[in-house]
């Protein structure tokens, strides 16, 4: 889970150091800076949901893995009872 985070900040470092270098090249122009804004606030949008997706999917196996993890051991002390 941990690395999970740590490269969910490495892209947003990655993407907000783009986008800030990308509108001071474009400031001169007020056009090309909101076209620039639109665009950052667009891919900021899609890698927050693709993370939200991804930590959903990794919610889920983690969970499968502790059921399927509980049920062996249920049916290991069923059997021991029996």
């Amino acid at each position: 889970m941990n690395r999970f985070l740590i490269d969910l900040d490495e892209i947003s470092i990655k993407q907000t150091t783009y986008w800030k270098a990308s509108c001071l090249s474009a400031s001169s122009s007020s056009h090309a800076g909101d076209t620039l804004r639109a665009l950052a606030k667009a891919n900021y949008l899609k890698i927050e949901n693709w993370a939200n997706a991804l930590l959903k999917d990794y919610i889920t196996v983690a969970i499968r893995q502790r059921l399927a993890f509980l049920q062996t051991m249920s049916d290991k002390f069923n059997l021991a009872l029996t």
